[in-house]
């Protein structure tokens, strides 16, 4: 696992994506180039920002240990596990929050 996992750095941004659903594909659309550079620049430095898609999640730090489905304020989210790390997906499939061991 990667050193910077701890250090998880997460910047408040525009959904969008690189992933292969239709949504995903127009949120990906609605980004300004600066922005989708932003989020290509944070994958190839293995850093997480809010609003990435869950296959820009994978290609910045690969396939989580497990994932699970949750509640959280009464909405369905998915968390996926890394070793340091919690990384929670609203139900289009974006980052919305986060969790480290150890703060």
């Amino acid at each position: 696992m990667r050193r910077a996992l701890p250090a998880l750095v997460l910047a408040l941004a525009a959904c969008g994506s690189t992933g292969s659903t239709d949504a995903e594909k127009d949120s990906q659309q609605d980004r300004s180039p600066r922005d989708q550079m932003r989020y290509e620049q944070a994958v190839a430095e293995g850093r997480i920002l809010y609003g990435m898609s869950k296959a820009e999640v994978t290609q910045a730090w690969g396939q989580p240990a497990r994932t699970r489905r949750v509640m959280f304020r009464g909405r369905k989210r998915e968390n996926w596990v890394y070793a340091f790390s919690d990384i929670y997906f609203d139900e289009g499939g974006f980052v919305t929050g986060y969790s480290t061991a150890g703060g």
